[in-house]
């Protein structure tokens, strides 16, 4: 998805989603050094599995984004 930031450990740009609508597992994975995050993201009863999928998405990007400021200014 070309919202996701390269990865932080290797830079390559090819990251993908693996976050499907009925199971609570996703994940984010770089496809050249296999670096990824995991989370499970429940699925409560009055939510949609395309609801669940969006929420799934929209937390994995912010999580896999996020970077430590190592500036020391």
């Amino acid at each position: 998805m070309s919202n996701l930031k390269p990865c932080p450990f290797c830079g390559c740009k090819d990251i993908h989603f693996f976050a499907f609508r009925i199971d609570p597992e996703m994940h984010v994975t770089c496809d050249n050094c296999g670096a990824s995050i995991y989370r499970d993201i429940p699925c409560d009863n009055d939510t949609t599995a395309e609801s669940h999928e969006e929420k799934g998405v929209k937390i994995l990007t912010e999580l896999w984004n996020r970077r430590v400021n190592n500036d020391k200014t």
